[in-house]
């Protein structure tokens, strides 16, 4: 018997959800407060009166605009932790919303930037919550591991990455 080693991509910016990891740019700094820098990402509820744009919002954007290739077809992947049960990926103020089964918190949205109206407004939205371990990688390389029994791991998440290495 063989095995077949298929290599995944996390092309999720910041997926620590790291308050240094704000500095990639894709991140607003406005959201730095929902940066615990616990590996989770804290979205407050709305609040009209708010003193911070995720206050007001009640939810957090982080623009994914020309990350992707067009003609690709994307898997989004994250976990809910706490909070309401809806991300989704949004073009021109419409979207595609996705919420967990009643037995599970985890989310999994398939997109194709071209079929979307606008994949120049490309956005990736988190509604009010606690959310962790997010993924977005190539359709083809997730059913690939999901069908032979993949982990919902990549490397860096179970080993010290040799790049921060000091």
């Amino acid at each position: 018997m063989t095995t077949t080693e298929i290599i995944r991509k996390n092309l999720f910016p910041n997926p620590n959800f790291s308050p240094t990891g704000l500095t990639h740019g894709l991140w607003g700094m406005q959201y730095v407060e929902c940066f615990p820098g616990d590996g989770t990402l804290t979205v407050p509820e709305k609040d009209p009166n708010g003193t911070t744009t995720a206050q007001k919002q009640g939810y957090v954007q982080l623009d994914i605009s020309g990350l992707l290739d067009a003609d690709t077809e994307y898997v989004l992947s994250v976990i809910r932790l706490s909070g309401t049960k809806l991300c989704g990926i949004y073009y021109n103020n419409q979207g595609i919303t996705v919420t967990p089964a009643d037995h599970g918190d985890l989310l999994t949205l398939r997109f194709t930037p071209s079929r979307i109206h606008d994949p120049s407004s490309l956005m990736v939205n988190f509604d009010t919550g606690v959310w962790t371990r997010p993924i977005i990688e190539p359709a083809a390389t997730y059913d690939a591991a999901m069908a032979g029994g993949g982990l919902r791991f990549f490397a860096w998440d179970t080993m010290p990455d040799p790049r921060s290495a000091s």
